[in-house]
């Protein structure tokens, strides 16, 4: 059902950690269209789709300001921003939703929508054969599984015209398998804390899941989250092997397996900053760091990031000595 909305419909149900005042609802994928005032609706105009980011744990569509971009344009635009499940509502990388078909549903409901923009935007005005797909943060490694997914059943068939990677991309940071450890405890723990059992078969405990209170679920799920944020090892992430994220983005890239589209890409100043430890004093603490978030590193891959970022301690004439994050 469409409405000329006053108001914005519900958000998807957000992690705790960041309170969030908007109406919140797991009946929550909707979407907000921006339109030029004054130009007849039977021109179509071109589209700017925005993702948002928030560690696909928080925040919505709303979060992207569409009707002060629609007025900064120098043309007649159309903006639209979206939502899409969240944390362990959209991610729960484990091996029983890898049975089910059920990984990355956040990313599947990305994809649906886009679907839905081929046949109706026309309907709002816009241009589908002219939609600009955009995001930031997880909004970036969320349009870049998209332009790195030309195989398999969007082979040939892309659902936009060109992209923008606002701070992140398919390559930017790993996103592990179900068989990860990290994720294998996650969902051990989510289940023990809303009373279902691991010992039954798929059926039932996709069953326990589905009539499990929605609150408990968000209280484990920022719970999880909490317990891992300052080792940048979060839960309720994208998984490589689910729906499109078949394969790395770096072997799409290596097989020419990606859309063939123009693309911007950026970056901050410094980008980053506010995940990076301010107390790595030595370089055994910048190995250690880097081997924590992502422990699957082996003694070649610690000794190459050494070799590839020498510590400007020891090395004076090391390229990251000028750095204004150095500690």
């Amino acid at each position: 059902m469409l409405q000329h909305m006053a108001l914005f419909a519900s958000v998807c149900l957000q992690d705790l950690m960041y309170p969030n005042p908007d109406e919140q609802d797991e009946a929550c994928l909707n979407f907000n269209v921006y339109r030029t005032p004054g130009v007849p609706l039977t021109r179509k105009l071109p589209t700017l789709v925005w993702i948002h980011g928030g560690g696909f744990a928080s925040f919505s569509g709303r979060d992207f300001d569409g009707a002060s971009f629609v007025a900064s344009s120098a043309d007649p635009v159309v903006v639209v921003s979206f939502n899409y499940r969240l944390n362990a509502f959209g991610f729960v990388p484990s091996k029983l939703f890898e049975r089910e078909g059920l990984l990355n549903l956040g990313l599947q409901d990305q994809r649906f929508f886009l679907k839905f923009l081929q046949k109706y935007l026309s309907s709002f005005g816009g241009d589908p054969r002219q939609i600009t797909l955009g995001g930031l943060s997880a909004g970036a490694h969320s349009t870049a599984f998209h332009y790195f997914h030309n195989y398999d059943s969007d082979k040939n068939k892309p659902l936009f015209a060109r992209a923008i990677l606002q701070s992140g991309s398919a390559t930017a940071r790993s996103f592990p398998g179900p068989d990860y450890p990290r994720y294998k405890e996650d969902f051990a723990g989510l289940m023990k804390y809303i009373n279902c059992s691991t010992d039954v078969d798929d059926k039932e405990q996709m069953g326990c899941l589905r009539s499990a209170p929605a609150q408990k679920i968000r209280e484990y799920s920022a719970k999880a989250y909490e317990d891992a944020k300052d080792q940048l090892n979060w839960p309720w992430q994208p998984s490589i092997g689910g729906p499109l994220i078949e394969k790395a983005g770096s072997k799409s890239e290596e097989e020419g397996t990606f859309h063939y589209l123009p693309i911007i890409t950026t970056y901050t100043s410094n980008e980053g900053k506010y995940y990076t430890p301010g107390n790595l004093e030595t370089n055994d603490d910048f190995v250690q760091f880097w081997h924590r978030i992502s422990p699957g590193l082996n003694i070649t891959d610690l000794a190459l990031i050494n070799e590839l970022y020498p510590d400007p301690v020891t090395y004076p004439d090391s390229p990251w000595a000028g750095s204004p994050n150095s500690t």
